[in-house]
């Protein structure tokens, strides 16, 4: 103990002078340091360096009452403040911490207007399968208070009533469980004035690489509006007719060759000799996905277009023609060769290789002695033991050209007499060794046979 008092004392000596520590705390740390040190029982040769261990120890824990002491009050005081842990104020980090909990509440709205496409089934009042290219769809119109959907499916998050429209369609990707109201839709038929009290029927046929909803509202027994969707980008998008539509003779609508869509409208103003219908025509163009008006063909006889002949969603049916043949110098360039430019066959052709080829006929009927098979672009005329073809016509509603027309190009004719076949008439012309029969009566369009 003497000598651990020696070396302590020693070693104070020297390092205790360059504190400004008093006697009495000098030997208050002598003390303490003895008192410490009976408590390790240590071999002698390590006395000293735990000696020094714990009189270091007690030296510094002395310290923080006197290392200071040489600063000025002023400097103490700005230590005391501690600044830098002012700085840090970590509960500015805790709002970032609470903002975690708001990704659920951005991805909610994804959720509005989804419903469980089984539940929505049973509930709609009509479902159908439209195809955008390879993708297929289902759409589902609604028409009912939209409160039910939600007591049908209590995952079902409407839209507000105010903002969802009276009609509502939903669309269901193929495979998908779940159906997505088109809540886009819903201004623009509300501004039609479609509600969910009113009358609905629909065709849906195919258009090109899409599929064609046509929507018909009914007004009264022969006047329909008509609406028309197609699924676009994922979307059910509106495909609009423009003022042309106006109001259908019944829901009276179909396709043909998947790139013209024919509408029946009725015209209260006909006479008693003229047809009471008129027939508009639409060409899809594929490029900008919508429907353009391309023709309009108002009959001038009553039994030239009988309206029930028409059936509505059947390609095959009667009463197609419209203007897809100009009437030009060019149209008879080459009768040598026994064709019409634009027309696909010619004389001589057998009609089974237009059957073949072409999978889509208006019409087949007897006519003068043999058969009379039509399609878009003409009406072949063969034999019945062979088919050959022994005449092509273009009705008169393909070209709309009138006698002066044909005069203009064709100058005037070889022949001209009363037509025994309908009581109009007919001019004859010899072209390039062959004959061409022009039909019409007076006022109305021209129809052309080649032999």
């Amino acid at each position: 103990m003497e000598k651990f008092d020696k070396e302590i004392r020693k070693e104070m000596d020297t390092i205790l002078p360059s504190i400004n520590f008093s006697e009495k705390e000098k030997q208050g740390i002598l003390s303490a340091a003895s008192k410490k040190k009976k408590r390790f029982p240590i071999i002698p040769s390590l006395s000293f360096v735990v000696a020094f261990g714990i009189f270091a120890l007690l030296t510094i824990s002395f310290l923080p009452g006197n290392e200071k002491l040489e600063l000025s009050p002023a400097d103490t005081e700005e230590v005391e403040e501690k600044p830098d842990e002012a700085v840090e104020e970590k509960p500015v980090e805790e709002p970032a911490e609470e903002k975690e909990p708001e990704a659920p509440v951005e991805d909610s709205p994804k959720e509005v207007g989804l419903i469980d496409k089984e539940v929505l089934r049973s509930l709609s009042s009509n479902a159908f399968i439209l195809n955008d290219g390879d993708q297929s769809y289902e759409v589902f119109l609604y028409l009912d208070e939209a409160e039910n959907l939600s007591k049908a499916d209590p995952e079902y998050f409407a839209h507000d009533e105010e903002s969802a429209g009276e009609v509502m369609f939903f669309l269901a990707a193929s495979g998908s469980p779940k159906a997505t109201h088109q809540i886009h839709l819903s201004e623009e038929l509300s501004t039609r004035g479609l509600t969910k009290d009113d009358s609905y029927s629909s065709i849906v046929e195919d258009l090109s690489t899409k599929t064609l909803l046509s929507l018909f509202k009914k007004i009264d027994e022969e006047s329909y509006e008509y609406t028309g969707f197609i699924v676009e980008g994922g979307k059910l998008t509106l495909l609009d007719l423009g003022e042309q539509a106006g109001m259908l003779y019944r829901d009276s609508i179909k396709v043909i060759e998947k790139q013209y869509v024919q509408t029946v409208h009725y015209v209260p103003s006909a006479g008693p000799d003229e047809s009471p219908h008129e027939y508009k025509t639409w060409k899809w163009n594929e490029d900008q996905a919508s429907l353009e008006f391309f023709d309009s063909t108002k009959p001038d006889r009553v039994w030239d277009y009988e309206f029930t002949k028409w059936i509505e969603g059947d390609v095959h049916s009667q009463y197609v023609y419209f203007q897809t043949i100009k009437l030009t110098k060019e149209l008879f360039s080459k009768i040598s060769e026994g064709r019409l430019l634009g027309v696909e066959f010619a004389l001589g052709d057998n009609i089974k290789e237009v059957k073949e080829k072409r999978s889509e006929m208006k019409d087949e009927h007897g006519f003068k002695g043999a058969v009379l098979s039509s399609y878009l672009d003409a009406g072949y005329i063969h034999l019945y033991d062979t088919g050959e073809i022994a005449e092509i016509l273009l009705h008169r509603y393909q070209l709309k050209a009138t006698k002066e027309d044909v005069i203009e190009i064709l100058g005037p004719p070889t022949f001209e007499d009363v037509n025994d076949m309908d009581g109009g008439y007919l001019m004859e012309y010899e072209i390039e060794n062959r004959l061409l029969f022009i039909a019409y009566r007076e006022g109305g369009y021209v129809t052309i046979e080649l032999k």
